[in-house]
């Protein structure tokens, strides 16, 4: 009976071993990696279409009510002036309005220039459009940007009280994942208080590339962060109005083999396809479960190989108890939706 129980003590522990080894697989990436993860980066089309009074309204594709979105925003350039004219989409009333203009080149009392302008080909259309929620608040307000020469979305953010698809308030915090060919690039971190605005950069492992602090009042002048020091060209990050832990918000995404506690960050998304709000799982982790029932298997099989030797009473007694503690491994199956899957 003795051999019975010291087989079964050796049993558990072996198993939990196992699991304790497979966790630093499982902490991996974590965050959208790659754009094919982003539920509202899908495939769409736009054009700009004038009416008889040569107003411009854009015409779009582009599924918002799934993905949650509300504006769509369209740049225009004169020059080297860049965004001398936006204009908005907003969904779900599919008014186009100019939003925003440079007051140098127009007013608001001869917009109609403006529109001119832009019919006329003197202001040339941005690579880039923008698409985004617009709580414009507290909340967190998330924001793509489509690059129409390259075919697909290069940044993905998440913002807090934003005031426009390039705008935010002090108070905010701006978490931004940049992209080259689908892969993430790197990230970066802004957070705006009244008078100074702090930018940390990390690789795409997570690790910190470079910081610095910008103050704005009561002159411009900009300090770099020393990683050796943790200070910024001499003086430390509360010197601004920051807080120590402002300097330590993790990157929205990684890619990293590093172990520790898995960042389960969730994107917000306002969708009514079920599909489109479906958690990310990354790759690494399923591997690592993976890994985790191959060790368990490869322990069970040797342990019952044993086992097979020992006399019919040792065999019987042990059964019920290793019956109770397996069972199948379930497979298994992403419900996010993909750019690529999707197109």
């Amino acid at each position: 009976m003795f051999y019975v129980m010291r087989k079964h003590y050796l049993f558990f522990l072996i198993i939990i071993l196992a699991l304790f080894l497979s966790m630093g697989t499982s902490l991996a990436d974590y965050g959208y990696t790659n754009v094919s993860q982003i539920p509202m980066a899908v495939d769409f089309s736009v054009r700009v279409d004038f009416d008889d009074a040569g107003i411009p309204h854009i015409v779009t594709d582009y599924p918002f009510d799934k993905t949650g979105a509300t504006e769509m925003n369209l740049i225009y350039n004169k020059g080297d002036i860049q965004e001398a004219v936006v204009l908005q989409y907003q969904y779900p009333s599919g008014v186009t309005t100019i939003r925003q203009y440079d007051s140098s080149l127009y007013d608001y009392a001869h917009l109609g220039e403006a529109c001119q302008a832009i019919r006329n080909g003197d202001l040339t259309l941005d690579d880039l459009v923008y698409i985004n929620t617009s709580r414009f608040s507290e909340e967190t307000d998330w924001f793509l940007v489509y690059s129409s020469s390259a075919k697909n979305y290069i940044e993905y953010s998440e913002k807090t009280h934003a005031q426009a698809f390039n705008g935010m308030g002090s108070g905010g915090v701006a978490k931004s994942i940049y992209y080259i060919a689908n892969e993430i690039d790197y990230t970066r971190v802004l957070v705006r208080i009244e008078n100074a605005d702090l930018v940390v950069e990390h690789n795409k492992a997570g690790d910190i590339t470079f910081a610095y602090v910008a103050q704005y009042a009561p002159e411009y002048a900009a300090y770099d962060y020393n990683q050796s020091t943790g200070l910024f060209d001499g003086h430390p990050i509360t010197e601004f109005g920051f807080d120590e832990a402002d300097l330590e918000i993790s990157a929205l995404a990684a890619v990293s083999d590093r172990t520790g506690t898995e960042n389960t960050h969730t994107s917000v998304v306002i969708a009514k396809d079920p599909a489109l709000t479906a958690g990310h799982r990354s790759t690494t982790g399923i591997v690592g479960g993976l890994l985790s029932g191959i060790m368990i298997g490869i322990t069970l099989y040797y342990l019952f190989r044993r086992r097979k030797n020992k006399p019919e009473e040792t065999i019987r007694t042990d059964e019920s108890s290793s019956a109770e503690n397996t069972s199948p491994e379930e497979p298994f199956e992403s419900t996010v939706k993909t750019f690529y899957n999707n197109h």
